[in-house]
C-alpha cells in the first residue's frame, strides 16, 4: 500500500509538474506532450497526476496562470516606477507584454487557432477564471497607475488580448511590426484612459 503525499510533496510535485510540462514545451508541440512522459519525468504513478491536474489541458491552463503572473508582477514593478507618467508607464506595460512572447518560444509556435482550440477544450469554470483573472490583473495594474475609463474593463481587456495575440503571428506582419503596435498602443492609451483626480 502506498503512502500518501505529504502538503509539502504536493506543493512540490505540482510545481514539478508543470515546470516539466514547459520544459517540453519548449521542446515539442502541446499535442505531442502525453501525461505518461510527464509523471515518469516527475517520478509519480500517472494515476497521482491525477490529483493535481483533472487533465493535460487543465495542467495547460495553470501553466498560462503561472506565466501570467510572472509577467503581471514584472508589470506591477513598472506600473510603480515613478519617473513616467502614468499613460506613458502603461505604454511601456503593454510593449513589454508584447515583447514577453519572445520569452516563451512556444507561446510563439502556437498559431492563434491552436490556442484557441486549447482554450475552447478548458472547462467553461476555468476559461471564466482566466478571464476573470485577465480583468483583475488589468484592475490592479490601472488603480496602482491611477488611471480611470468611461468603458468597461472587460472591452479593454479584450483589447490588451487582440494585441497580444497579434504577437504571436508577429512575424506576418512584416518589419513593421514593433512600430506600428507601438502606435496602435499610443493610440489606444491616449484615448481612453485618463488621471484620476
Amino acid at each position: 500500500m502506498s503512502r500518501g503525499f505529504t502538503e509539502e510533496e504536493k506543493k512540490e510535485l505540482k510545481e514539478r509538474l508543470i515546470q516539466v510540462f514547459i520544459e517540453e514545451l519548449n521542446h515539442q508541440k502541446i499535442s505531442s506532450i502525453n501525461i505518461d512522459d510527464l509523471v515518469k519525468k516527475v517520478g509519480i504513478a500517472k494515476g497521482s497526476f491525477y490529483h493535481f491536474f483533472k487533465s493535460k489541458d487543465d495542467l495547460f491552463a495553470e501553466v498560462i496562470n503561472k506565466i501570467q503572473d510572472n509577467i503581471i508582477n514584472k508589470s506591477t514593478y513598472l506600473a510603480e516606477e515613478d519617473k513616467l507618467p502614468a499613460k506613458d508607464r502603461l505604454k511601456k506595460i503593454l510593449l513589454y507584454l508584447v515583447a514577453t512572447i519572445g520569452q516563451y518560444p512556444w507561446i510563439k509556435q502556437l498559431s492563434n487557432v491552436e490556442y484557441a482550440k486549447l482554450i475552447r477544450r478548458l472547462p467553461d469554470d476555468a476559461k471564466e477564471k482566466l478571464r476573470q483573472k485577465d480583468i483583475t490583473d488589468l484592475t490592479r495594474i490601472l488603480e496602482i497607475l491611477n488611471l480611470k475609463t468611461v468603458y468597461p474593463y472587460e472591452n479593454i481587456t479584450v483589447m490588451v488580448q487582440i494585441i497580444f495575440s497579434s504577437a504571436l503571428n508577429k512575424d506576418d506582419y512584416g518589419d513593421k511590426y514593433d512600430e506600428s503596435i507601438k502606435i496602435l498602443v499610443d493610440i489606444l492609451i491616449d484615448h481612453i484612459f485618463t488621471e484620476r483626480r
